[in-house]
C-alpha cells in the first residue's frame, strides 16, 4: 500500500535549528581553540556587523508581516497555501534564509573567527541542500508554471 503524499517539502531540519546548531559550534570551536581569529579592528566590525543584524531583522519582519497577510504557514512542516511575490520576495526566494545568512555573517564579524567562517560555510551548504532544493522540489509540484515562471524571474538569493 502507498503511503499518502505529504503536502509540504522534506527538508532535513528546520533552518532556524541549522542556524543555532552552526552558530553553536562556530562559538564552541572559537573558544577551544581561541588562536583562530581574522585580524582587524573591532571598529571595523561592530558596526558593519549590527548593520547585518538590523537588515536581517527587517527582511525577517517583512518577509512574516507577508506570510500572515497571506494566510500560509511559515513553518516549512506545514502545507504552503499560497506563492507569495511581493516584498522582500521579489528580490530573493528566501528572504528568511537570506536573513538566516545576514545575521550569521553578522556573528562572524563581531567574533572574527575563521571558525565562525568555516561554519557559515556549513550552514549554508546545510540550507541549499537540505532545505531549500527540497522546498523547490515541492513548490514546482504543487504550484507548477507559476512556481517556474517566478523562479526563473527572481534569484535564489539575490
Amino acid at each position: 500500500m502507498d503511503k499518502p503524499k505529504k503536502d509540504r517539502a522534506d527538508i532535513i531540519a528546520l533552518p532556524p535549528m541549522l542556524f543555532f546548531i552552526c552558530l553553536s559550534a562556530g562559538a564552541v570551536f572559537s573558544s577551544l581553540f581561541p588562536g583562530s581569529t581574522i585580524q582587524g579592528s573591532w571598529a571595523y566590525r561592530i558596526i558593519p556587523g549590527f548593520v547585518l543584524f538590523g537588515l536581517a531583522g527587517l527582511i525577517a519582519f517583512l518577509t512574516f508581516r507577508l506570510f500572515k497577510t497571506h494566510q500560509t504557514p511559515f513553518d516549512p512542516y506545514k502545507t504552503t497555501k499560497s506563492l507569495i511575490q511581493a516584498g522582500p520576495f521579489r528580490f530573493t526566494r528566501n528572504p528568511l534564509y537570506l536573513a538566516l545568512m545576514l545575521a550569521f555573517a553578522g556573528f562572524v564579524l563581531l567574533l572574527a573567527s575563521l571558525w565562525m567562517v568555516l561554519f557559515i560555510a556549513v550552514f549554508f551548504l546545510l540550507l541549499v541542500y537540505g532545505v531549500i532544493q527540497p522546498e523547490e522540489r515541492y513548490l514546482e509540484e504543487k504550484f507548477g508554471e507559476e512556481y517556474l515562471t517566478y523562479k526563473k524571474s527572481v534569484r535564489r538569493w539575490l
